[in-house]
């Protein structure tokens, strides 16, 4: 499936939101890549989001929200956590809970049936902050891995269509998903 790419950069002109425009971003390459009417800006989509308070007063994207503004751009779509408690502190489900989730994403993703918008820490790194990247496609060639635009890279060739391991999204992962459906 073709996808298209945008940095959150470059394409927000609002200087307050290029830094936290992520999941709004990798929606708006969802809904471009999906729907072949879609024609909205980066922006104009940025205040939609903002006028239905998908944004928390912590800081930090309302899952819901985005699946939200997903049904009012005409796809089906739903998030879904697969965590008990806090990341980072394990229980005795946690871990089958990240596996049942991480097969339900690279299932979803191998029949094409949408893309997946998940939050990992920026650049898949454990110290950095929260961020939002759109799961494009699902490869099982010399391993198992995920095909991801990443829209906090400033040019499509350092930001479409990188790969990442699931043995190390596993790592990072933070069992936050936004499944949006093709219709």
């Amino acid at each position: 499936m073709k996808t298209f790419f945008c940095s959150q950069h470059t394409n927000i002109k609002d200087e307050e939101w290029k830094n936290k425009g992520c999941s709004v971003s990798a929606l708006w390459m969802t809904l471009k890549s999906l729907k072949t009417n879609f024609s909205l800006s980066l922006d104009e989509l940025l205040n939609e989001a903002i006028n239905i308070k998908a944004f928390s007063d912590s800081g930090f994207w309302r899952h819901d929200r985005i699946a939200v503004l997903a049904h009012n751009h005409g796809l089906a779509a739903y998030a879904e956590e697969f965590k008990s408690i806090p990341f980072g502190e394990e229980t005795e489900y946690a871990e089958s809970l990240a596996e049942y989730g991480i097969e339900k994403i690279f299932n979803f993703l191998k029949e094409e049936k949408g893309l997946v918008i998940v939050s990992v820490p920026k650049d898949f790194s454990e110290e950095n902050k929260p961020h939002s990247i759109l799961l494009t496609s699902a490869k099982e060639e010399g391993g198992r891995f995920f095909v991801y635009n990443d829209s906090d890279k400033k040019t499509e060739e350092e930001g479409q269509s990188l790969e990442i391991s699931l043995e190390i999204f596993k790592k990072n992962w933070r069992r936050l998903a936004i499944f949006i459906n093709k219709i």
